[in-house]
């Protein structure tokens, strides 16, 4: 008459609470897939001409505030060259992106080009 419940409920639910922590775990993995790829590191740096070469790459960074006003910005050069159709990946060493960012362009400034 006072038995006490089953053991099984316990590990039902239990099983249940994993599995919701499992789905839970692989939504937020693939929401910072999602947002990697989106945003990533950037595209690569290419060249669209098939007949010169470019280096000495100059470019500039502007980080915008929510109204697109340039918060901050930023010269540099690209530390590569690019052959005729080529492209190379890189990283940007600029600046950390400043309070109230909430984008950025990366715009090209100059270049040395070459005939091949």
């Amino acid at each position: 008459m006072f038995e006490p419940p089953p053991q099984e409920k316990q590990s039902s639910t239990s099983t249940s609470v994993w599995i919701g922590v499992i789905v839970v775990v692989i939504v937020v993995a693939a929401a910072m897939l999602f947002m990697m790829t989106m945003k990533g590191p950037g595209t690569p740096a290419s060249n669209r001409s098939p007949y010169y070469s470019y280096s000495n790459i100059a470019y500039e960074t502007s980080y915008l505030n929510a109204d697109g006003k340039v918060i901050a910005s930023n010269k540099g050069t690209l530390p590569l060259s690019l052959g005729p159709a080529g492209e190379k990946n890189t990283q940007l060493r600029d600046l950390t992106y400043p309070n109230g960012t909430a984008s950025y362009k990366i715009r090209v400034t100059s270049a040395t080009s070459q005939a091949e």
